[in-house]
């Protein structure tokens, strides 16, 4: 009925009553057809703006613009969006589409990839848009997440996208716990519903905004990949593969760390766009230290349609991160059929009982060494085993319609 009480006047709604109900003759089955109908002109009507600072063809921001693509193709189908997003990529480059100017997306979506104008125009060009629902994904953005929630007609949802997260907020920790007390004592976050991507998230909402804020808990929209075999290793060398943003919330140099340890040969590859720059030269130097039988390999970033190949030249995917909402570099190596090594601070556990992964401690190297070691002494035979049930884990753990319905709940059917 919200939308409804919202969207219709009493005479809008006298009329659809008669038009859809008044005959005499109405079967069920022709009143479950018409209300099939008047569903779709309901939703139709209910137009919803997504902000972020990146979305495609931009792909450097890592999986929230990822997720947010997902979100997209699926709300085109059957719903007008409009999405809000910088000209720009994560690391500062143009992008190849037209500036401030509504891009056609798919179906019933469109772009408007903002070059920087004035606060004042785009305060204006806020306020001008007829958004029944803002889906505002980020915390910390002027642009695409503060403005729109303070000038944007209509009902906010904010998915914070990991930013409450204890590894993300351990990176500028101050200027966060700054900009977070102020939004908090303005009370920004009472006129608004979160999103959270899992029941972690949740919890880290709650903390930083207290128990009374409304949360609702909807995974990410993750791309689905095809399982592929696992390949054979050759002369015994154990392939690992991260693809992810170059920064510590990641954990690289641990994993670096790691393998100077490790008896076996291995191979790891590394992708990912280079986010934090000292980071990364604390990397090289442990990369410099590597004995022989250990390659490391930093490939650079990488487009999203090549990760699939990627990680199918893998054996294990390794990225045993701070913290992560969601994890979709994870879901894709699970969907692949490539156990995956982490930490326990991501939806993604109990892998080891269900022959998908280890879970490991991120205090120091022991617990990593061990698991890459694991699978370095694992026969092929039991590895492609493991390959089989770490897609059977996906599948268990993510019910792609489900989300989709979440999602449709969160944006239309919410007070």
């Amino acid at each position: 009925m919200y939308l409804l009480k919202q969207d219709f006047n009493k005479l809008s709604i006298t009329v659809l009553y008669r038009l859809f109900f008044s005959s005499t003759n109405c079967t069920s089955e022709i009143i479950s057809n018409r209300l099939t109908v008047l569903g779709s002109i309901i939703i139709f009507i209910i137009l919803l703006y997504i902000t972020y600072n990146w979305f495609s063809p931009a792909y450097k921001a890592g999986g929230p613009s990822q997720s947010l693509q997902q979100l997209a193709k699926h709300l085109s189908r059957e719903q007008e969006g409009k999405v809000l997003c910088a000209h720009e990529d994560h690391d500062g480059s143009e992008i190849a589409v037209p500036a401030n100017s509504w891009v056609p997306f798919l179906d019933k979506s469109f772009v408007w990839y903002s070059s920087k104008i004035t606060w004042y125009r785009w305060i204006l060009f806020i306020r001008k848009q007829p958004a029944k629902v803002w889906f505002i994904n980020g915390i910390y953005s002027l642009r695409f997440n503060l403005i729109p929630l303070l000038f944007g007609k209509g009902r906010k949802v904010i998915s914070p996208r990991g930013m409450l997260d204890p590894g993300s907020i351990s990176q500028k920790y101050f200027q966060k716990k700054i900009y977070l007390f102020f939004w908090k004592l303005l009370g920004f976050h009472r006129s608004c519903l979160f999103h959270a991507a899992s029941e972690v998230e949740a919890d880290n909402i709650r903390s930083f905004f207290g128990n009374g804020v409304r949360v609702s808990i909807v995974p990410n929209l993750p791309r689905e990949m095809d399982y592929q075999p696992m390949p054979f290793r050759k002369n015994k060398v154990l392939q690992l593969v991260t693809v992810a943003l170059i920064n510590p919330v990641k954990n690289y140099a641990l994993v670096l760390e790691s393998l100077l340890y490790c008896k076996y040969p291995l191979q790891y590859d590394i992708y990912g766009p280079i986010h934090h720059d000292t980071y990364w030269k604390q990397c090289e130097v442990v990369i410099d230290k590597m004995p022989s039988h250990i390659q490391v390999n930093y490939h650079g970033d990488i487009h999203p349609d090549a990760v699939a190949a990627v990680l199918t030249n893998a054996h294990v995917y390794i990225q045993p991160s701070r913290s992560e909402n969601f994890g979709h570099s994870l879901f894709e190596a699970f969907s692949v059929g490539r156990p995956v090594i982490t930490s326990f601070q991501t939806p993604w556990n109990d892998l080891l009982r269900q022959h998908a992964g280890i879970n490991v401690e991120v205090k120091d190297t022991g617990d990593i060494t061990e698991a890459i070691e694991f699978f370095a002494t694992m026969d092929d035979d039991t590895l492609c085993k493991w390959s089989v049930s770490s897609n059977i884990y996906a599948k268990q753990k993510i019910d792609m319609q489900n989300i989709r319905e979440a999602y449709h709940n969160l944006f239309f059917l919410n007070d």
